[in-house]
């Protein structure tokens, strides 16, 4: 079942892009926007909805809030290099997403976080891993 899927952005021009062809993919979406995490919060957000972030005009996000808000996240970024990625990972974000990739690209990502995946370089996901395990064989000696 297709969750609610907010955009906040202050880039008005960038919300009706994203609406457009979201509403395009998925009809019968809960489609809903803002312009702040404040505006998001009058929302009720459950553990499936997808909310995509504009880092780029909003700025950085608190990790609690993330955490405590739930759904899924996609931080909207200029910058998707290794150090953006892995902020954005251990922010709490289920994904990342460059400002310039095609709009097609979007429902896409949508489903696969709607579907319990996440959306990072290969590279990204190597790492974390490699570190997860690191830390799992140092926690047992």
């Amino acid at each position: 079942m297709l969750g609610k899927i907010f955009v906040v952005s202050k880039d008005t021009n960038l919300r009706d892009i994203i609406k457009k062809q979201v509403l395009i993919s998925f009809p019968t979406a809960d489609f809903g926007s803002c312009k702040t995490t404040k505006e998001l919060s009058e929302h009720s957000l459950e553990f499936g909805d997808v909310i995509i972030y504009n880092s780029e005009s909003n700025g950085p996000i608190p990790q609690t809030l993330i955490n405590s808000t739930g759904g899924y996240w996609l931080n909207i970024s200029e910058k998707i290099d290794e150090a953006t990625q892995m902020r954005s990972l251990v922010d709490g974000f289920s994904g990342i997403i460059s400002i310039q990739d095609n709009i097609d690209k979007y429902p896409r990502v949508i489903r696969c976080m709607q579907s319990g995946e996440i959306w990072f370089s290969r590279q990204i996901i190597a790492f974390a891993i490699r570190q997860y395990q690191t830390q799992s064989i140092t926690s047992e000696e």
